[in-house]
């Protein structure tokens, strides 16, 4: 090694006080625009006193080290596929590309064989939300965490009273926990408006829970003519909800999907994110187009539908995505609603006038004023614009 090397190479060390590599992955927009598969390995001031060193062990130690990193993320490359930002990948998915063996006509002449998927009993059944025989114009269903006490009463002393002063109707979908379940009887002793069953409650469980609630719909409450499947974090507009049903004014018969439409969506393969699926649990390149859980309306008729087909769908753990694979199954495309707003909540406290329903609410005051907000409208039935 020459002298100019060496005296280069100790240079280099003595006066590097931060090494940082950066392994950035590809990263794909989604409907909230994830971006993940981010390793940063910094070493601070870690060659700072490295001076006194041979420079051979040095120089071995570096290299040492950028061969770790680099098997490193070879490994971690070969086992994370992204989908470039451009979506490189062709969208072949808008069509039924076979997920779920049956056909459609197979399914509706009885010859389609049902899947294995586990069938659960209910702990708690609102059995009181809906009356026999009684009119339902609209029935609000909430995801809710079975610890989310708070959540559930802050939206109980807000919009769902607002939803309850006008007749609708409004009941949570919970999973199940041993360590909290005394507490969940209490608050179903008080409210009565509880469905559970006896699955884990759990992120990777929500289209259990989802399942449960198209089939508690068709059991205890199919005279519900319109349908709102919300999470618990979200803050739902009444008047401007039912004027944007009665200015639809949607057919008996018609089919009815509408939320925060995902156009083009592919499954995300980052083994950090919670959305992460493997090749093997779902190997297609690409999900059918669907309405972002957060906010999904519904109508009678196209409830019907799924419940019918929902059984003859492989299981996959996201809830929204599910539901597309159902819909596209029978045919039926989501529409894009533009009055419900999955995008972080503003500081404006006014937006939520213009909207169904919008984001972002984990805290009593942000309920509140809300509310404060949205409350005098139950004098008259606002037009959207």
């Amino acid at each position: 090694m020459t002298e100019a090397l060496k005296t280069g190479a100790l240079s280099i060390l003595k006066n590097q006080d931060d090494i940082s590599i950066l392994l950035i992955g590809y990263h794909r927009k989604l409907h909230r625009k994830r971006i993940c598969c981010s390793i940063i390995c910094r070493f601070n001031s870690c060659f700072r006193n490295l001076s006194a060193w041979n420079i051979r062990v040095q120089l071995v130690v570096l290299n040492s080290l950028c061969l770790v990193l680099m098997v490193f993320a070879l490994m971690y490359t070969n086992n994370v596929h992204r989908t470039p930002p451009s979506h490189s990948q062709p969208y072949e998915c808008k069509e039924d590309f076979g997920y779920g063996k049956a056909s459609l006509e197979e399914i509706i002449s009885g010859t389609a064989q049902q899947l294995e998927h586990p069938n659960f009993t209910y702990i708690r059944n609102a059995n009181k939300t809906c009356i026999p025989n009684s009119d339902v114009l609209l029935l609000i269903l909430v995801k809710s965490a079975v610890g989310h006490f708070r959540k559930r009463q802050y939206i109980r002393e807000t919009w769902g009273k607002d939803a309850r002063k006008r007749g609708f109707k409004i009941a949570f979908l919970l999973g199940f926990s041993k360590f909290e379940d005394a507490i969940v009887g209490i608050e179903n002793g008080l409210h009565e408006d509880l469905i559970q069953q006896n699955f884990e409650d759990s992120y990777v469980n929500n289209t259990h829970k989802i399942k449960m609630a198209l089939s508690w719909i068709s059991e205890y409450c199919k005279q519900a003519k319109y349908i709102l499947i919300v999470d618990d974090d979200m803050y739902v507009n009444i008047p401007n909800t039912i004027s944007f049903i009665l200015q639809e004014a949607i057919s008996p018969d018609e089919d009815f999907y509408s939320g925060h439409l995902v156009p083009e969506p592919y499954p995300d393969r980052c083994l950090k994110s919670k959305h992460f699926i493997s090749k093997t649990q779902y190997p297609f390149a690409c999900y059918p187009p669907y309405i972002a859980g957060g906010s999904i309306l519904l109508n009678k008729y196209t409830v019907e539908q799924f419940v019918r087909v929902m059984q003859f769908i492989p299981y996959l753990p996201f809830d929204d995505v599910f539901l597309g694979f159902i819909a596209q199954k029978l045919g039926i495309e989501p529409t894009k609603n533009a009055y419900i707003s999955l995008e972080e909540r503003t500081t404006n406290a006014n937006d939520i006038k213009n909207f169904i329903s919008q984001h972002g609410y984990n805290t009593n005051i942000l309920f509140r004023i809300a509310y404060n907000n949205t409350h005098m409208q139950m004098k008259t039935v606002i037009k959207l614009a």
